[in-house]
């Protein structure tokens, strides 16, 4: 139970929940009867990709300042988290695969972004707060 918990808590599902009413309330406001419920997953699984990966370039840096982060404080391993990103990864890959054209850039470019994010540009001064920005938006 311990580390399904673990798993869930990686995934930020609060974070991801805020990513689908994201997307969802752009698509309100174009007045569609038609929700798009694959848009909604795609932007799901990415966002908890991107929350996966996170928490894995960032261990050692939990380990000081988020001691109680599932991997900083040992209840996940690092290769079940890689194993969860893979899954999220491929699950998004995948439903993007099925949407159409602009929304499969759209969601393939957030899957990117957010694994750069983690990589890289958090660390750089204002261009990891840029992309957040820019993906939230």
């Amino acid at each position: 139970m311990r580390k399904i918990l673990s798993l869930i808590i990686v995934m930020r599902p609060h974070n991801v929940a805020a990513a689908v009413l994201s997307v969802a309330v752009g698509f309100a406001m174009t007045g569609s009867a038609q929700w798009p419920w694959l848009i909604f997953a795609a932007a799901a699984f990415a966002t908890a990709a991107g929350n996966t990966i996170n928490d894995i370039y960032d261990v050692d840096i939990d380990r000081v300042n988020k001691p109680r982060r599932p991997l900083a404080a040992g209840a996940l391993s690092v290769n079940a988290a890689i194993g969860l990103y893979a899954f999220f990864f491929a699950a998004s890959v995948f439903l993007m695969l099925l949407l159409p054209g602009h929304a499969a850039i759209w969601i393939g470019v957030w899957i990117v972004l957010l694994h750069i994010y983690s990589w890289r540009l958090k660390r750089m001064y204002l261009a990891g707060n840029v992309l957040v920005s820019a993906v939230s938006g």
